[in-house]
């Protein structure tokens, strides 16, 4: 075989080869059932090609989402309210507010992007610091108040998160709920304080 019949063949060998993985990628060639979870967690989508989608239990996903709305939620209502309460101990309360839950925060943001979880944007947190900036009369006692209640919420919240199925997400609750079990003991002492 001369030069140029093997410079030929090796040609038709590749546009053969670009032909067959155009076809497949388009669904026309193999198998083209919907992809099937395979038993490490990953879809497959081809032969031997596989997405990295971790597949995760819907209360799992629910969980990622509930923690963060509350996260945000709480980082943002007290830097709303750190800079105007009158009681030192209900400032210095916010400031904790502030480091715990975006520290939380970073850690869920980590945890929910390594399953593939999106979670909710932040806008409806914005939305509700917005309203604390504005808020008029005992803004400790209200600040307070809000903190008990939110805080009972997410003990509750990650309690359930505890029983989750993904070994990691139900690390992550059990990590946090002491904190949450003690900004609650602490929001309760000084709400009972006023």
């Amino acid at each position: 075989m001369n030069t140029s019949s093997l410079l030929s063949a090796g040609i038709a060998g590749f546009a053969a080869v670009s032909f067959s993985c155009a076809v497949w990628a388009q669904g026309g060639g193999g198998d083209t059932s919907p992809p099937q979870p395979s038993p490490a967690g990953y879809h497959e989508v081809g032969p031997g090609v596989s997405v990295r989608e971790k597949v995760i239990a819907d209360k799992g996903r629910e969980f990622l989402h509930k923690a963060a709305v509350s996260g945000f939620k709480e980082v943002e209502i007290s830097r709303a309210v750190l800079g105007r309460a009158t009681n030192p101990k209900t400032r210095e309360f916010a400031q904790m507010m502030v480091t715990d839950h975006a520290a939380a925060n970073q850690e869920l943001t980590t945890l929910a992007k390594s399953k593939f979880v999106t979670l909710p944007p932040q806008t409806d947190a914005d939305h509700v610091a917005s309203e604390w900036k504005e808020k008029s009369g005992d803004l400790d006692k209200a600040y307070l108040d809000q903190m008990v209640a939110d805080h009972k919420e997410a003990v509750k919240l990650f309690e359930e998160g505890v029983k989750a199925e993904d070994p990691d997400i139900a690390a992550f609750a059990r990590k946090t709920l002491p904190k949450l079990k003690h900004h609650l003991k602490e929001a309760q002492k000084l709400q009972k304080a006023k």
